[in-house]
């Protein structure tokens, strides 16, 4: 058995006490362990992604790729095929995940900060002065 399945076996069977002892590692080598985070983080982009896409909204990475085949891999508003990874739309007062939206869609979402009147004004205003 090596180092690491015999830690892994101790954390299986002893979660509490294992828990405690990384707390306090880290408590203890807080440079260092920062350090190793962002090594990590670096080296793990796309698990990094997928964990605070799963955090901040909620939806896994299963449900993200079943969302965009189902938009046809398009945005919502725009209808551009995503070149990058597309945001998640959320409307922030219930915090309910809506579609998902080219970064620049995304964007002219939160400036108007989802008021649909200021929306309606910014479409009347380019049919008056063209657009």
């Amino acid at each position: 058995m090596t180092n690491a399945e015999s830690s892994r076996n101790y954390r299986r069977r002893h979660p509490e006490r294992a828990n405690a002892a990384t707390k306090k590692w880290r408590e203890n080598h807080r440079a260092l362990h920062r350090q190793l985070s962002l090594k990590w983080g670096k080296s793990n982009k796309d698990r990094v992604h997928v964990a605070r896409r799963k955090w901040q909204y909620g939806i896994t990475d299963y449900e993200f790729e079943t969302k965009k085949t189902a938009q046809d891999n398009r945005c919502a508003i725009c209808l551009e095929v995503f070149t990058k990874t597309p945001c998640i739309d959320h409307d922030h007062a219930t915090d309910k995940n809506r579609g998902l939206l080219c970064r620049f869609c995304n964007l002219v979402l939160g400036n108007a900060k989802d008021r649909i009147l200021v929306l309606e004004r910014a479409i009347q205003y380019l049919k008056e002065y063209g657009g």
